[in-house]
């Protein structure tokens, strides 16, 4: 038997963190975002057709992220498949769509020939290609006509085993970029490469991209690259350099170096550095402040004047007899704009005019003016290539107006001053040249009061782009998360029109097709959005993990108020989809999640949530967005329970807690406790079908859950809610409150002829005598807490309390028994509070117990301390990682249905966490033996996976007797499916069940369940520390070994009950 275990990542930030506050630095008003990974848009192409139709054109949108490239449909917006690098630890930095130029036919065998592009039209001259530039300084190549073949024939055609669609398509070429700052290989190299942005100056319209390529051999793209010199072996400045990627072959090649061009260098200058010294060093550098570094690198391509000629019936078309142009590269930071020209005919790697010597550099800075010295947020080229737009910190939209043909002109006078400069001519003066940024006219627009996130000029076609009678229409978005356009041929300094309310989150980048007219917008919550250009109906909408906050205070701020723990993960009986709750770009929200398309499918707003953008930050405190801090369902999901906490200003309700305003004046605010019962809402397949997909489309995917009963502050009104839980038939919840100090049972009414009301409050309960003190030293609700629970049948319910759990007959309330984790405090271990308590789903009535570094599994009927118990299935563990004291129990999860009936007490799932969070290993265990759960025939590969971030929540999906699949969310809200697949039966492949024991003198030690084995210790005493010790009484060891009878739960509560009460009447 063969088995396979495996980590995929299903879900997480969709793009980079580009809002304000997601990224360090240097200025709270800087905006530090990035343009090296957004969202594009592929050109329209070509599905080969054999009828007389004409072929379906079919787009595709790119979403690039640090670990993969999803690509989607811009039809309906659904994943079409995924590009991974070709190591699994390299990280993509950069993304860049490439005009590739076919190579010439040549006589290569058949076999030798690459079915990449299979389906491309045999007229083509080219093929667009992508560009990943990633951290190990390699450029990797996809075909964007393979996006048209399905996953086996992609495979197929790069002559590799074919793997599964979520590993990912592995690239076409892979170029190791190879950079020697001076004139020959025989200078220092630059190592530890890593390229940071990439950028092409080819149009999306192939005739104009033809116009550049056709004279090279193959596409010119530009990049930001880092890297230290093999001299000093000291990290240099970053450079600006120029690359040509060669004409594919169509034939299988193995990585090949790629010569890069240096251009000009990035140079870090003091803020406080005079005029004179910078202008010095601006000639031979692109300078920034001390503390900003570069976030956006553009590049585009202009036809000369003399290539474009007026074609019949009014329709303008570009001779494709000519080749000559300019090429421009913007390079932006936060306080400088610098731009690059060079000619588009150059067949050389020249980066200097004709005429001029190499000490010049076609390089113009841009500064902020003294009428807005705010910072650079976004930056934008027209269409046409002759405007610039800047968006800035304060809200304001500068348009420079023909600034690329004054650069071209500023260029040519300060080359032929330069040169009469040379002859010796007395009248040269640098002040008879003008620089662009006073000679270009500057045109101020300004309607957002927050930073301007995304700028993007709005086309309708590619022909519209160089017809001089367009309309330009520029697009700008924000934290408003409205969407406002702007006719600039008009001279209108208002929007021309509003799209308000994109989504919750504020908007981060936009990005316009030039054939479709289609609008994309990416959005902080992790959404995108597709609507039309030219009604702004929207097409559809894709929502992810909603993994970011909204705002930067809900990010890092002192007025967060109480930590709503982390994020809350169930799976749904009815639809088999993922709930979460809590999210942090999800206010008051509860999320039905896809994990196979990767998107959420369904949306309850448990608690209101109305979206206003940021006050005045300097005075104006931030209010805490709604959390739904608690959700608890019945086993057939027709019961829904939530609990949920709003932050108000009506002082009147809830519980007080002021906040500081950034000043340090106090702002009065209260927090209002509520919870809610919902029911689902039956519907017809057909109807639901219908609705669900019409609502879809427009971006509307409410859920059948209908609000039942609503009752605010349930346990008083300074009461929070600390843990909830439902019985399985979903009549019955439980809460615990901390402040009241008590718990309460929540019944539903069953009788259909009172309708007066659905759910009620059955009772309170205080706690009891002895654990009065205990549940305030309760662990903080952000590492998770699950304080009560009930039994597989509902007949028990667990409570727990510091270090002890109680248990009820929650029918006539009545305590039961209580345990403990029967811990002794010694000098190295302290007595921790239980965190969570599990009823495991066998028969066996078991209960398991987690703590901070403990994990055990107690018997309902007092064993340990009680010498009557002959059980012998109790046993406890300190989880130990590497040697590591620090490692803490993170989550557990059981297990229902995995390994059959091999093992009477099931398989549960934990993760332990160390190295402060850095990694986790999620282990499946055997309840009975307490041992990690080992497969293989040599039963010496342990059931782990390991992850390298701190995992908070797992969730079961697929528990089979020979298969298991589990879902885990870490801290960064990065969703990972942890896959174990056996090819026979996993009975086959358990261990043995040992029929011995092993007594512990020390009842206060417990033993240590290693999850990882150190190479360095023997195989010997590696054995001996990863068996779990069954903490047996001493008397225990001299009965006969007897297998008592499968006890249900209410067995257990009547002999419980029983026995309790014969103890009582004995004491009187």
């Amino acid at each position: 038997m063969s088995e396979k275990l495996s980590v995929r990542r299903v879900d997480g930030p969709m793009l980079p963190q580009l809002h304000p506050f997601a990224t360090p630095s240097p200025s709270p008003d800087i905006p530090r975002g990035t343009t090296s990974l957004v969202p594009m848009i592929t050109p329209p192409l070509s599905q080969a057709s054999s009828s007389s139709l004409l072929p379906d054109k079919e787009q595709f949108l790119l979403v690039p992220n640090p670990r993969n490239i999803v690509v989607r449909s811009m039809h309906h917006g659904r994943r079409v498949c995924v590009l991974v690098p070709e190591q699994e630890d390299v990280v993509i930095h950069a993304v860049s769509l490439v005009w590739l130029p076919r190579a010439a036919a040549s006589n290569a065998d058949d076999s030798e020939i690459e079915e990449d592009s299979v389906d491309e039209p045999m007229e083509s001259s080219g093929e667009w290609v992508i560009l990943a530039g990633c951290n190990d300084g390699s450029i990797q190549e996809w075909a964007v006509p393979s996006l048209l073949l399905s996953h086996s024939e992609y495979c197929l055609s790069l002559s590799m085993a074919e793997t599964s669609i979520e590993s990912g398509r592995k690239p076409r070429r892979i170029f190791q970029l190879d950079c020697f700052p001076g004139e020959s290989d025989e200078d220092a190299k630059l190592t530890n490469l890593t390229i940071l942005h990439l950028a092409s100056p080819e149009s999306r319209n192939e005739e104009v991209s033809n116009l550049m390529t056709k004279s090279r051999g193959g596409s010119l793209f530009f990049a930001l690259v880092r890297g230290t010199t093999t001299e000093t072996n000291e990290v240099s400045a970053s450079w600006l350099v120029r690359c040509h990627i060669p004409q594919f072959a169509r034939t299988r090649k193995e990585t090949s170096s790629l010569r890069a061009c240096f251009i000009v260098s990035v140079k870090t200058v003091p803020t406080t550095i005079s005029n004179e010294k910078l202008f010095k060093l601006q000639s031979r550098h692109i300078c920034v402040k001390q503390g900003d570094c570069v976030f956006g690198v553009l590049a585009a391509y202009r036809p000369s004047e003399s290539a474009i000629n007026a074609g019949t019936g009014g329709v303008e078309s570009i001779n494709a007899n000519l080749n000559t142009g300019d090429v421009f590269v913007v390079i932006c930071a936060s306080d400088v704009v610098c731009v690059y020209h060079e000619s588009a005919h150059s067949d050389t790697d020249a980066h200097f005019l004709d005429g001029v010597d190499e000490e010049f550099i076609p390089l113009v800075h841009f500064a902020p003016t003294k009428s807005d010295s705010s910072t650079v947020s976004s930056v934008s080229i027209s269409p046409d290539v002759k405007d610039l737009v800047l968006g800035r910190s304060s809200g304001r939209i500068d348009l420079l107006d023909n600034l690329f043909d004054n650069i071209i002109e500023y260029l040519v006078k300060l080359k032929r001053k330069r040169l009469e400069k040379e002859k010796g001519d007395s009248s040269w003066s640098m002040e008879a040249v003008q620089h662009p940024q006073t000679s270009t006219v500057w045109r101020t627009l300004h309607w957002h009061t927050h930073p301007v996130a995304a700028v993007a000029f709005l086309t309708s076609s590619a022909n519209r782009a160089y017809s001089s009678g367009s309309t330009k229409s520029l697009i700008s978005g924000g934290e408003e998360s409205v969407l406002a356009t702007w006719q600039l041929d008009r001279n209108f300094h208002r929007p021309s029109h509003f799209l308000a309310r994109v989504s919750q989150g504020g908007i981060i980048h936009t990005a316009c097709c030039e054939h479709s007219g289609k609008i994309i917008i990416s959005c902080a919550d992790n959404s995108i959005h597709c609507y039309s250009g030219s009604n702004y109906d929207r097409q559809w909408v894709e929502q992810g993990l909603a993994s970011i906050p909204l705002h930067e205070e809900d990010a890092s701020s002192v007025n967060r108020g109480k930590p709503n723990g982390p994020i809350i993960m169930l799976k749904d009986p009815i639809t088999n989809l993922l709930m979460l709750s809590n999210l942090p770009g999800a206010p008051g929200m509860i999320h039905w999640f896809d994990p196979n398309s990767a998107s959420v499918v369904g949306v309850l707003e448990a608690a209101p949530y109305n979206r206003v953008s940021r006050r005045d930050r300097t005075k104006d405190p931030h209010i805490p967005v709604p959390a739904v801090t608690h959700m608890a369902m019945g086993k057939h999901g027709k019961d829904l329970v939530t609990v949920d906490k709003v932050w108000t200003e009506n002082l009147s309700v809830g519980s007080s807690s002021n906040l500081v305003a950034p000043k340090g004046s106090i702002i009065p605010m209260n927090v209002c406790t509520s919870i809610k019962f919902w029911m689902y809402a039956e519907t017809s397949k057909n109807s639901k079908s219908e609705l669900s997909r019409s609502k879809r489309n427009s971006g509307d995917t409410p859920m059948n859950y209908v609000l039942v009963s609503s009752m605010a502050a349930p346990h008083g009104r300074d009461g929070t809610v600390c843990a909830l839980d439902v019985a399985p038939d979903g009549n019955t919840a439980c809460t615990l409150s901390q402040e009241e100090n008590a718990f309460r049972i929540w019944v539903k009414n069953t009788d259909s002829s009172d309708v007066a009301f659905l759910w009620k409050c059955l009772y309170k309960v205080k706690t009891p005598s002895g654990f009065s003190n205990m549940l305030s030293n309760e662990a903080p609700p952000t590492a998770g807490q699950r304080l009560v629970s009930f039994s597989s049948d509902g007949s028990v319910l667990a409570v727990c309390y510091g270090p002890n759990v109680t248990l009820w007959d929650h029918s006539n309330a009545t305590l039961l028994t209580s345990l403990g984790t029967d811990s002794t405090p010694t000098r190295n271990q302290t007595n921790e509070d239980i965190q969570e308590v599990h009823f495991m789903n066998k028969t066996d009535d078991t209960i398991l117990l987690k703590t901070t570094s403990q994990i055990s599994a107690r018997s309902p009927f007092g064993g340990g301390s009680n010498r009557c118990y002959l059980g012998n299935d109790e046993w406890k563990f300190h989880a130990d990682f590497l040697g590591d004291s620090a490692g803490t129990v993170s989550a557990v999860l059981p297990l229902p249905g995995f390994g059959g009936n091999m093992s009477s007490g099931g398989f549960f799932a934990v993760c332990i966490t160390a190295n402060n969070g850095a990694k986790s290993v999620i282990s499946v265990v055997n309840r009975e033996k307490g041992e990690v759960l080992c497969l293989g025939e040599a039963k010496k590969s342990p059931v782990q996976w390991n992850v390298h971030d701190e995992v908070q929540s797992l969730c079961t999906s697929l528990s089979s007797v020979s298969s298991l699949q589990m879902f885990a969310i870490t801290k960064d809200c990065c969703m990972l499916s942890l896959n174990m697949e056996a090819d026979g039966h996993i009975d086959n492949a358990l261990p043995h069940v040992m029929k011995t024991s092993v007594h512990i003198e020390s009842r206060s030690t417990a033993p240590l369940l290693k999850f990882a084995q150190d190479d360095n210790q023997p195989p010997l005493k590696r054995r001996k520390i990863s068996i779990a010790i069954n903490q047996r009484s001493e008397i225990s060891k001299d009965y006969s070994p007897f297998e008592f009878p499968a006890l249900s739960g209410k067995f257990t509560t009547a002999f419980i009950s029983k026995h309790l009460a014969k103890s009582r009447n004995s004491s009187q």
